[in-house]
């Protein structure tokens, strides 16, 4: 329901108006111009000195993908999107499902908002299957397959700089809210950084 609302516009990045034109190309250059490489920028590179080489390298295959499969991203339809459903966000009212948190509402390609459904929720093969199977019954666009791994790159990357910007926060005592524990975003980081690590290994084997 939410994806079917749709605009011939996007959002530039998180939380953003609909105010930007342009295809799904400029979408994804857009997300990771505003949600990867200007958080990078502006935080101290000492926080990730030893993993820089694993993301420049990500990079490269990111771009390298987005370039080879430039075909699939020629869409100008961009749909209403949560930007951050995972178990915190969600919430069951008997048999109706109610997502929260909407603060990052924006418009943008809806092969975004699936990947990173699926990676930030680590969604097995068999779940990501029937998921889709029942998605394209709804929604038709005939490259959104192809699309998909390639935003699930960007989402891991995007996740990593979530985390080493928190870790940056942690180190300048900013950290806010999401304080509760010794070594909470060092965990975050890790995580991350390792479920990149994997994504790189699968992409390479």
């Amino acid at each position: 329901d939410i994806h079917n609302v749709t605009k011939d516009r996007f959002s530039k990045t998180l939380g953003a108006s609909a105010d930007s034109t342009g295809t799904y190309m400029d979408y994804i250059h857009s997300m990771i111009e505003h949600t990867i490489d200007k958080r990078l920028a502006r935080i101290n590179s000492m926080v990730h000195q030893n993993d820089i080489e694993v993301l420049r390298h990500a990079r490269e295959i990111l771009q390298t993908l987005i370039t080879t499969h430039s075909n699939a991203f020629d869409g100008t339809i961009f749909s209403l999107s949560h930007t951050d459903i995972n178990p915190l966000n969600v919430i069951w009212r008997g048999n109706e499902i109610i997502f929260i948190d909407w603060e990052d509402l924006s418009y943008g390609d809806r092969a975004d908002e699936i990947s990173y459904i699926f990676a930030i929720n680590n969604l097995d093969k068999k779940f990501q299957d029937s998921f889709l199977e029942e998605y394209q019954k709804l929604i038709s666009d005939p490259t959104l397959l192809e699309r998909i791994p390639i935003y699930t790159l960007k989402n891991r990357l995007f996740d990593l700089a979530w985390a080493i910007g928190k870790l940056d926060e942690e180190a300048r005592g900013v950290t806010g809210l999401m304080k509760q524990a010794d070594g909470l975003y060092q965990n975050f980081y890790n995580a991350r950084l390792e479920a990149l690590k994997k994504h790189l290994d699968a992409h390479i084997q």
